[in-house]
């Protein structure tokens, strides 16, 4: 990447609440990062937690929360791996063993840390940048914090449309 241009030195902070508007419907937040699709900047995500709230509504073996980062607000399965639209996501299920009293501890935030890739990160436009949450099964509605540690990095033009491109967000 020749004409990139690393803005920072120190991660960023940026966090934001989302909760089904419906319980077991994907429902989504966008981030307010200060650039537009015109600005040719990027982010390079180093790390994120992500704080399940709702998750005594998954009552029955099999229910889950399925929350991540989207590149658009109108992706058509939270289950699609393959999806470009799909930056990254968390899924837990419940599974029940054994007596019906049997419980599990489970740790809150779940953390992903990418700082081991190749750049540093993971490589995602700014806007259109999306929370989303989406359950099954659940008795009620889920929600969630998501909380990004990224730096800034300016790419060139043909760079930054290779990037848009690769996610296919020019039309959200």
């Amino acid at each position: 990447m020749a004409g990139s241009k690393r803005i920072d030195t120190y991660a960023n902070v940026a966090a934001i609440y989302v909760e089904e508007s419906v319980a077991n419907t994907f429902t989504t937040a966008k981030f307010a990062f200060p650039f537009s699709i015109m600005d040719k900047m990027a982010l390079v995500i180093q790390r994120i937690e992500y704080t399940l709230g709702g998750m005594d509504q998954l009552n029955s073996s099999t229910d889950r929360i399925v929350l991540g980062l989207f590149a658009s607000s109108s992706i058509t399965s939270v289950d699609d791996q393959s999806d470009p639209l799909m930056i990254d996501n968390i899924r837990i299920q419940r599974l029940d063993l054994g007596a019906a009293a049997t419980g599990l501890i489970w740790p809150n935030p779940v953390i992903k840390d990418f700082t081991n890739l190749a750049g540093g990160g993971l490589l995602v436009a700014p806007n259109p940048l999306y929370a989303g949450v989406k359950a099954t099964g659940a008795a009620g509605v889920t929600s969630s914090w998501v909380r990004l540690y990224y730096t800034y990095l300016e790419l060139a033009s043909d760079e930054y449309w290779q990037l848009v491109e690769s996610r296919r967000i020019i039309s959200d």
